[in-house]
């Protein structure tokens, strides 16, 4: 059994601002944004949600024997602050790693990826930072892995190859 079930949503009008976890063990229950249901997920603490990345980066979330939009729903006051302060210190502690959404290219070549942290802001990174921030544990669905003398960057929780892919020239400036 996973430590976690998605038992509500949390919205702002008509739109999803983050989910209502409850503790499989203890039974209490929390409002998480998105980036953070994508942090336990991709720690296989979530028992009946998964999610997939669209083409343009953006998640999109799925339910596991569970139709997400027919869960009950509570209103958060009508901004997403409002459901970050209801957050526990525990929780925004895991806020702290981002996660790889997409595969950037410069033609055929690899530049690096998009990321996005809990807030959903998302930004480009090298190929550099991206290995120096999973090197860190700063990425929550990758990780540098030794091989031999050499190290290699894996997907945790994910195959990079199944990322979608954008090329360079198509992100907008600013």
């Amino acid at each position: 059994m996973k430590e976690f079930k998605v038992v509500g949503r949390v919205m702002n009008g008509n739109s999803v601002d983050g989910y209502i976890v409850k503790s499989q063990f203890t039974g209490l229950q929390k409002p998480v944004t998105k980036g953070l249901l994508v942090d336990l997920i991709n720690k296989q603490s979530i028992e009946n949600c998964t999610y997939q990345v669209g083409t343009n980066g953006d998640v999109i979330f799925r339910g596991a024997g569970v139709k997400l939009s027919q869960l009950p729903s509570v209103q958060s006051k009508g901004t997403t602050k409002a459901v970050q302060d209801t957050y526990t210190d525990s929780a925004n502690t895991n806020c702290t790693k981002v996660n790889i959404v997409a595969e950037v290219r410069s033609g055929s070549a690899h530049f690096g990826y998009v990321v996005q942290d809990c807030h959903n802001k998302k930004q480009v990174v090298d190929k550099a930072r991206a290995f120096k921030l999973a090197k860190d544990n700063g990425i929550g669905n990758a990780r540098v892995q030794k091989n031999g003398d050499s190290e290699i960057f894996r997907g945790y929780g994910i195959r990079l190859t199944d990322l979608p892919v954008i090329q360079l020239g198509q992100l907008s400036r600013g």
